[in-house]
């Protein structure tokens, strides 16, 4: 028997205490899909889907392979030694703040980088670690959980909050997902950074940032896009307002429309090779945003020599080739 949710295949068969269960991409769920049972072996990734109300005790207990997981806003209860023994484990994603984690829910996780939590419980465990000195603090009592049962945790230098711009619908819809170096990544397409980022160094595995993908990331000051990129999406940047520098590297060959639209702070742009463009992707980038428009301290070099602003927005819009600006402090 199978269904169609979300791109899921729903397998019905194996038995649980003597009740048929589902699995689906390699985990196995009651009936109901309100309770995660246990992990497949061999799974790298598990994104627990919008429904499952509890993970099971002991449910992913020495999945060795299991790297990262994204767990649901619909879960409450995360049993004992649910993640015990994961050595693999790298990332945790927890899209509740009310959640309640048992006895070494994630003890023996010898490889834990990072715990991304919602905003709200992040400033909780902050508070905390901030009052750490006062004993009847209740939110000391509360990061003392996360120590007992998250290896490594002992602190925030391995804990991140949420973006709050992030759609939990885009991380639950796939479950192909994968979280890798504090971004959501799709196969080979990086989907968002999942926390505020100053300097990002996006993965050499990605041949494609996609669209809207760092849009409205305030804080982002430093991106360096490896070699490995070939397409950068729309408004793949737009409202990155903090951004000072761009180096597009020559294995770029499409850049989406207003990529890096309103990148007020951009300070200089370099293209190392040529790329197509659907719409002039640094429209908006900085001439609304200089003191003069028609600013005469506006350096631009390319292949063909230096440029005013004007010949440069009147240049073959759609291609752009070894290009170097640089804006005046």
């Amino acid at each position: 028997m199978s269904k169609l949710t979300v791109n899921l295949t729903e397998i019905y068969g194996t038995t649980y205490f003597g009740l048929k269960i589902m699995r689906v991409n390699g985990v196995s769920y009651s009936p109901d899909k309100r309770l995660a049972i246990c992990g497949g072996s061999y799974i790298e990734s598990a994104v627990i889907p919008h429904g499952v109300v509890e993970i099971g005790e002991s449910a992913f207990e020495k999945c060795k392979f299991l790297k990262s997981v994204i767990i649901s806003d619909t879960v409450k209860k995360i049993g004992s030694l649910a993640f015990a023994d994961c050595t693999s484990l790298e990332t945790v994603l927890i899209l509740d703040s009310n959640i309640e984690i048992n006895k070494e829910a994630f003890s023996g996780c010898t490889s834990l980088k990072s715990l991304i939590i919602p905003e709200n419980l992040f400033q909780q465990l902050a508070d905390s670690e901030k009052n750490e000195k006062e004993s009847n603090s209740n939110e000391k009592k509360a990061f003392e959980v996360f120590e007992l049962n998250f290896e490594g945790i002992s602190n925030l230098a391995k804990v991140f909050p949420l973006r709050q711009e992030i759609s939990t619908r885009i991380l639950l819809s796939n479950p192909n997902i994968v979280i890798q170096d504090g971004f959501a990544i799709d196969g080979n397409i990086l989907l968002c950074p999942l926390w505020k980022m100053e300097s990002a160094i996006i993965p050499s595995s990605i041949t494609k940032i996609g669209k809207d993908a760092f849009c409205a990331c305030k804080f982002l000051k430093n991106i360096v896009i490896p070699n490995s990129v070939r397409i950068i999406g729309d408004e793949a940047f737009f409202l990155c307002t903090s951004l000072k520098s761009l180096d597009i590297p020559s294995s770029v060959i499409k850049v989406g429309a207003r990529a890096f639209g309103c990148c007020k702070s951009l300070e200089s742009i370099v293209v190392h090779g040529a790329f197509k463009a659907d719409d002039d992707p640094f429209s908006s980038s900085w001439l609304s945003f200089l003191p003069n428009s028609r600013n005469p301290q506006l350096k631009i070099v390319t292949p063909e020599g230096e440029m005013t602003e004007e010949e440069f927005l009147s240049w073959n819009s759609l291609e752009y080739k070894k290009i170097r600006l640089l804006l005046p402090k």
